[in-house]
């Protein structure tokens, strides 16, 4: 977490870019632990910062796959939380832009 204070505070974009993977990491890890109330926020700020870094880049493939993730990784969370509805509107979402890999992302995550 100390290391998340430091991207976060960072004024380098470059730095603040690590926020993404760090709060990925804790989500991940708050899941593992069963307390997917707690991993959501994590991933929704976590949408944030790599919707930020996305269009840095000029929204290109470099930073797509971190984002899409995030936001797959945010639903998840709220339909293990049991706020399904917004889950699903997460998701839908994600189809609506045209990720309908979404079964592939889930895949990668969880080999």
């Amino acid at each position: 977490e100390e290391a998340l204070g430091i991207a976060r505070a960072s004024p380098r974009p470059e730095t603040q870019d690590w926020a993404g993977a760090l709060l990925n990491n804790l989500g991940w890890d708050a899941m593992d632990a069963g307390k997917s109330h707690e991993a959501a926020p994590l991933f929704a700020e976590a949408i944030n910062v790599r919707r930020a870094a996305w269009e840095r880049f000029g929204r290109g493939e470099r930073c797509l796959r971190p984002y899409t993730i995030a936001r797959y990784a945010y639903g998840h969370a709220l339909r293990l939380s049991g706020n399904c509805a917004d889950a699903l509107s997460v998701q839908e979402a994600l189809l609506q832009d045209g990720h309908d890999g979404v079964r592939k992302i889930n895949h990668s995550l969880h080999r």
